[in-house]
């Protein structure tokens, strides 16, 4: 697993996805993104690299990556950056 800590969904087709390197061989996950008030922007089950951050202003955001393997689950976590 790479996480990103930047994309900029800008639609020049250079990270405008926050692309997870390796997601799909962890389809057992769950993403969580948090503004910096701790509020939920965004979680999905199952994520495999669609969130684009449409209607989310710039700014700093947190992430919460939970992978399952069998029975061990890992919780890998955060910062990323969204800039126009």
């Amino acid at each position: 697993i790479k996480i990103p800590n930047f994309i900029s969904p800008n639609n020049d087709g250079i990270n405008d996805y926050f692309n997870i390197h390796n997601i799909e061989s962890y389809p057992d996950n769950e993403l969580i993104i948090l503004d910096s008030r701790k509020r939920k922007v965004y979680q999905a089950r199952s994520y495999n690299n669609e969130w684009g951050a449409s209607n989310i202003p710039q700014g700093t955001y947190f992430y919460k990556l939970l992978i399952k393997e069998g029975q061990n689950q890992k919780i890998l976590h955060g910062v990323i950056t969204i800039q126009l």
